[in-house]
């Protein structure tokens, strides 16, 4: 199987703006699943995923 890799966004959001993208960088897919769970258990704020 080959490695998997994911194109991770972070976002600055305010509301009422639209988010607006900060960063963008390429991760495996385990490393991103780790760094997930990661921001959740140290209180990753929810929001909603902007549209397109």
């Amino acid at each position: 199987m080959h490695a998997q890799w994911l194109a991770v966004r972070h976002d600055r959001w305010g509301p009422p703006r639209p988010p607006v993208p900060q960063t963008r960088r390429r991760m495996l897919r385990h490393n991103a699943i780790e760094a997930w769970d990661k921001m959740l258990k140290t209180g990753l704020p929810w929001c909603t995923p902007s549209m397109r």
